[in-house]
């Protein structure tokens, strides 16, 4: 894992993992807006492609050929705007997709990932999201495939 202080859009990578609220189209993270900005065509196609809901703590991969530069994206539901959850199950809800998300890089053959850090729409501190996602499956899943993951923070 390599922490990058920089935009997650100039970091290179073959797969991207937005952040949505699984619950229905329309709730998506900041992320996932600057993303629907920067290329609206693209971003208008993947939301028809998906298919809602889904459950907070997945993660759904989309390959994709269009203009935005990344060949795999992966849409992590872990923005919900309905429940009370405990920091144990928040951290839960990071763990869970962000290592359905790695297993779905190697599934689809990517070498590397970029990510933001899965703080949540309930924002975790970044260090609790860091240690949720990095627990002892996540580390051995890329140290398994060798995949590359970027986890990217705004400077």
């Amino acid at each position: 894992m390599l922490m990058v202080n920089a935009n997650i859009f100039d970091v290179p990578s073959d797969a991207l993992l937005l952040t949505i609220d699984g619950a229905k189209a329309g709730m998506e993270g900041n992320i996932a807006r600057q993303f629907a900005r920067r290329w609206p065509e693209d971003w208008t196609d993947m939301v028809r492609s998906l298919r809602y809901p889904i459950p907070l703590g997945r993660t759904v991969a989309l390959p994709w050929e269009g203009d935005a530069p990344w060949k795999l994206f992966l849409f992590a539901s872990t923005l919900h705007h309905l429940d009370v959850l405990e920091d144990a199950e928040k951290a839960a809800v990071a763990t869970r997709a962000f290592l359905e998300g790695l297993k779905l890089c190697i599934k689809h053959g990517a070498k590397s990932l970029s990510t933001p850090v899965l703080q949540g729409g309930w924002r975790l501190s970044q260090q609790q999201a860091l240690d949720a996602m990095w627990g002892p499956a996540a580390r051995s899943v890329v140290e398994h495939s060798g995949l590359k993951v970027s986890m990217c923070c705004m400077p």
